[in-house]
């Protein structure tokens, strides 16, 4: 027998081989070249820029702002200084704050009176410098925390918390002194309307209130946001008590014999 028949039956097979072969190779670049179209059919940064919003403008400026009292509002803790400029004298509070409902603070008249406090929940506490806590249903202290605890529990955490209207316009200022850039409008208080600027620092945090009424101004500075700190009741002198309620007991006994 002739082998050369042989290899001749083998030419078809080499020639589909080949022909299977070029189909994958030219099949291989085609989705090379979808690929690679794939990839360039989207906007290029150098063909169509994006512009960045300018920090500087007024409308980067309110969000920042806007940011800002979010962030206070919804602070789970922060320390506080507070100073009244009032018609019976200069009043300072500095008070520590944990949500929701937990309040410390020193308060401070005319650099001479002062007294502690700690309100949780309803329940308020006050003592003297040097003098033992008591309980208290002081009408003044308890509606100094009713206020605050309503304020900061506020469902409107943007600038209309303030009595600031939701469109009011602002005049924006650096404030070199406190290192913050400092935003002043106006608010309403009772139908009528006062001077307020809030302060906001480089790390997006409102640091300062400043607003007037018809009592004088109030500054309030607010640091250490969100730090842990506990505010707890307050130990109360019942050892004292209970030895007085002992020596009536006392008395009462020898009486009746």
């Amino acid at each position: 027998m002739n082998h050369k028949y042989y290899y001749l039956l083998l030419i078809p097979v080499f020639a589909f081989v080949a022909v299977v072969a070029a189909g994958f190779w030219y099949a291989h670049q085609g989705t090379k070249t979808d690929t690679q179209q794939t990839e360039y059919n989207g906007e290029q940064p150098y063909i169509h820029p994006v512009e960045a919003k300018d920090p500087d403008s007024y409308e980067a400026r309110i969000e920042r702002l806007q940011e800002a009292v979010q962030k206070f509002r919804n602070a789970k803790s922060f320390k506080a200084k507070i100073e009244e400029n009032r018609d019976e004298g200069k009043l300072r509070s500095e008070l520590a704050y944990v949500k929701p409902l937990r309040l410390q603070a020193t308060i401070t008249l005319n650099s001479n009176n002062s007294f502690e406090i700690i309100i949780v929940g309803e329940t308020s506490y006050a003592r003297y410098p040097e003098d033992d806590w008591k309980m208290t249903n002081d009408k003044i202290i308890r509606e100094f925390g009713r206020k605050f605890f309503e304020s900061m529990l506020s469902q409107d955490a943007d600038i209309t918390s303030f009595g600031i209207e939701e469109d009011a316009k602002f005049d924006i200022r650096e404030n070199a002194l406190d290192e913050c850039l400092k935003y002043s409008t106006f608010y309403e208080l009772d139908g009528n309307t006062y001077p307020i600027s809030l302060c906001v620092n480089d790390a997006g945090e409102l640091v300062r209130i400043t607003k007037t009424d018809d009592e004088g101004e109030v500054i309030t500075e607010i640091t250490e946001y969100n730090k842990f700190f506990n505010i707890e009741r307050p130990m109360l002198p019942l050892l004292e008590h209970t030895m007085e309620l002992i020596i009536l007991d006392e008395e009462n006994s020898s009486r009746n014999e």
